[in-house]
């Protein structure tokens, strides 16, 4: 008995973690409707982000080790339209990411919280945000191979239901608080790489839909869409090194990436996107 109190006491300080920095713009100048045919939005709606993050291994098995750490995001979504003048919602904090999760050879499980903290809303203004909280559950599966990366995997958000202000000019005019839920997100994610001396490089294909819209309870009919994109991607993992880099293209919104466009229902036409990451280990 007194060897396994000592063996689970000192497992933990074989632990470690790591810390990371994304970079990431895209534009789209297009959209597709709920037939999903593309077109002209009127002018460009972009996103520029930054996302700050972290994990530590605080708990390690023989075949499995639990995890928690955090990610925070700030955020920049404008639109510039074809004639007039481009509205923004400033470069802002946008939501703050807390995970625990567990991870194996073939498999890696997050549980976490997605706390909103995008700005107040303001007429002058666009939001980053839909103004929401969220669940998050991301399950992910990995074939181990020397020569090849393949691993595929869900996301999940359930965003719960929030509060929003809309003018309603009837009896009264004026602004009028309602409940408001724009929908829950699930994405499909399958990606395969070649592995080389110093890295990676392979694509990474994602499915994502989102639920109808629901005010006060109803679902508002032809709100709910999806988005099938492709996304290529290089790292740079040098050996014996405890840092790593790499770009895709793709660029994250409020929940998940978009890479380049396939289809898509009720969402952008996404061509142009990229992210720049770094991560160090310790």
């Amino acid at each position: 008995m007194k060897k396994l109190i000592a063996l689970l006491i000192a497992l933990p300080l074989f632990a470690g973690g790591e810390a990371w920095l994304n970079l990431g713009y895209g534009s789209a100048s297009q959209g597709y409707d709920k037939d999903g045919n593309a077109h002209d939005i009127g002018g460009s709606s972009s996103i520029m982000n930054i996302y700050l993050g972290g994990s530590y291994d605080f708990y390690k098995f023989p075949t499995l080790t639990l995890f928690g750490g955090g990610d925070l995001r700030l955020s920049q979504h404008k639109f510039s339209p074809d004639q007039g003048n481009s509205v923004s919602s400033g470069f802002a904090l946008q939501n703050l990411v807390l995970f625990l999760g567990a991870k194996g050879p073939f498999f890696k499980g997050k549980l976490g919280f997605l706390m909103d903290l995008g700005p107040e809303m303001d007429t002058n203004k666009i939001p980053n945000t839909d103004e929401q909280n969220a669940i998050m559950i991301n399950l992910t599966g990995t074939l181990p191979n020397p020569m090849f990366s393949l691993s595929a995997g869900i996301y999940y958000f359930l965003t719960l239901e929030g509060e929003t202000k809309i003018f309603v000019p009837f009896p009264q005019p004026g602004f009028q608080t309602v409940k408001i839920d724009n929908g829950d997100y699930f994405a499909f994610f399958a990606k395969g790489g070649y592995k080389f001396a110093i890295g990676e490089a392979g694509l990474e294909l994602i499915y994502r839909m989102r639920t109808a819209q629901k005010v006060e309870g109803n679902e508002i009919q032809d709100t709910d869409g999806n988005h099938f994109s492709l996304i290529p991607y290089v790292t740079i993992n040098p050996p014996a090194m405890p840092f790593s880099f790499f770009i895709k293209g793709a660029v994250v919104d409020e929940y998940l990436p978009y890479g380049i466009s396939l289809m898509g229902k009720n969402d952008f036409v996404t061509r142009l996107g990229f992210t720049l990451g770094g991560k160090i280990r310790f």
